[in-house]
């Protein structure tokens, strides 16, 4: 069976403290892939605003290239890494976004939690590293 859509909408309710119902756990599954996924992008973006003083567009693409930024880092092989693990985990994030059907939502939904603080955490130890 196809996700029914409206359960993000069930679920935002929930989450906004106006809803008597529960949302569904794949809409929580799903929902907790993508906000892992946002998690460690925007601490990895802002790290490169704060460190570097750099400046994403402010278009679509910003993703792309925050993440090209940090594949292609010259600085350090944690740069690299991270940016590697945020692929995975906006790959991770788009089938959870915009599949009908998602095999193994637990297993994704676990891995991406665990990778979005592993980036969080190395994020953090970069910066404790910057002058």
């Amino acid at each position: 069976m196809s996700f029914d859509w409206c359960e993000y909408l069930t679920l935002a309710k929930e989450l906004g403290g106006r809803s008597d119902e529960a949302a569904s756990s794949e809409a929580r599954l799903r929902s907790a892939v993508s906000r892992a996924y946002f998690a460690a992008y925007c601490s990895a973006r802002n790290y490169l605003c704060d460190a570097d003083g750099y400046q994403p567009p402010v278009t679509w693409e910003a993703q792309k290239q925050v993440i090209e930024t940090l594949k292609g880092s010259a600085h350090s092989k944690q740069r690299v890494w991270i940016g590697e693990k945020l692929v995975r985990l906006k790959n991770r994030r788009n089938t959870a976004d915009y599949d009908d059907k998602v095999p193994g939502i637990v297993n994704m939904s676990q891995y991406s939690l665990r990778v979005s603080g592993e980036v969080i955490a190395l994020v953090d130890t970069l910066r404790k590293s910057s002058p």
